[in-house]
């Protein structure tokens, strides 16, 4: 258990970067989606065909 008691602070500092990292990707991911629905609606496109021909189309 001392091998545990000593590596602690690390693992606690692997995890919560990675929980900051999730959420600045999801909020990331937000931000993205909302900025272009407006595009979507005014193209009148369904979700699958919008993004599909954004993710091929670059």
């Amino acid at each position: 258990m001392e091998i545990l008691t000593g590596i602690t602070p690390y693992i606690v500092l692997v995890f919560a970067v990675a929980a900051l990292a999730v959420a600045l990707a999801a909020g990331a991911t937000g931000v993205f989606l909302l900025r272009n629905r407006a595009l979507r609606v005014r193209a009148g496109l369904p979700v699958r065909v919008y993004y599909r021909h954004l993710a091929w189309g670059h």
